[in-house]
């Protein structure tokens, strides 16, 4: 799987979880910028783990800053491939 193809899947998963017609880009921090609260996050955080058969642990969140599109599609992309 490519990283076009895994930043597709991402958002995918994400528009499960909007509310509202938020424009996401790969810089979009979803926390900060109001698209997600917290406890969707985590939901959304799952959700994605699920999607792609692995574990994403709460100090990855933070230290790799995976609130924000592109490094979650980029976390993402190094451990699958």
């Amino acid at each position: 799987m490519d990283q076009k193809d895994i930043e597709n899947k991402v958002l995918e998963i994400l528009s499960g979880f909007l509310e509202s017609d938020h424009a996401v880009t790969s810089e979009t921090a979803l926390l900060s910028e109001g698209v997600l609260n917290s406890l969707d996050f985590m939901n959304y955080l799952f959700t994605v783990e699920e999607a792609f058969h692995l574990r994403i642990s709460e100090d990855d969140v933070e230290n790799y800053q995976l609130g924000v599109m592109k490094n979650l599609t980029q976390y993402v992309s190094e451990r699958i491939n």
